[in-house]
């Protein structure tokens, strides 16, 4: 399974990837690329920080590192990254979204706009205020989450939501149908 960030690098450093595609043979289609050994597919993965790229777990997909890798192409593909995120534009991601390493989230961060597979926040046990989630997804795991901040909106357009360790629910909270959450009393 692809991860979030995914992207091909050339032997001469450039990073191709494109906004709402996870696949690696996705982007090779999208971007018109051949497999001649010249390129390989890498990832970022956040780990715990999310707004931190430079934190962000690298990997090189391929069962063997091309001979040709330079170690200095991760910069190039963390400052494709940086650029996407500071540009402000909304990414749709097509697939799942594997986010269950991190812990933490910073204040007021913004998900891609849709998620077609899920989105896999299960380590999460608290939310900051103002967090935005994705408006479409296929299914959202916040399943060790134990309370929610005020104001909190979920996605109206969700296979599941999963809120399975929630103890209260903030007054006004509106949950999707078809969201695992126990009998709650709902917080004045």
């Amino acid at each position: 399974m692809c991860k979030f960030f995914s992207a091909i690098v050339d032997d001469e450093g450039k990073v191709y990837w494109k906004n709402g595609i996870s696949s690696h043979l996705e982007i090779e289609t999208a971007c018109k690329l051949r497999d001649n050994g010249h390129y390989a597919k890498v990832e970022l993965v956040p780990i715990n920080d999310f707004m931190n790229v430079d934190k962000w777990l690298f990997n090189i997909d391929e069962s063997i590192k091309p001979t040709w890798w330079d170690g200095a192409f991760e910069s190039n593909v963390r400052q494709v990254l940086k650029d996407w995120m500071k540009s402000g534009k909304q990414y749709i991601w097509s697939g799942g979204m594997d986010l269950s390493s991190l812990t933490t989230l910073p204040a007021g961060v913004k998900f891609p706009t849709e998620v077609s597979g899920g989105l896999d926040l299960s380590s999460l046990t608290t939310l900051p205020a103002g967090v935005k989630f994705p408006e479409k997804s296929g299914w959202l795991d916040l399943s060790s989450l134990t309370t929610l901040p005020a104001g909190v909106k979920f996605p109206e357009k969700s296979g599941w939501l999963d809120l399975r360790s929630l103890t209260t629910l903030p007054a006004g909270v509106i949950l999707p149908k078809g969201s695992n959450v126990p009998k709650l009393t709902e917080k004045p």
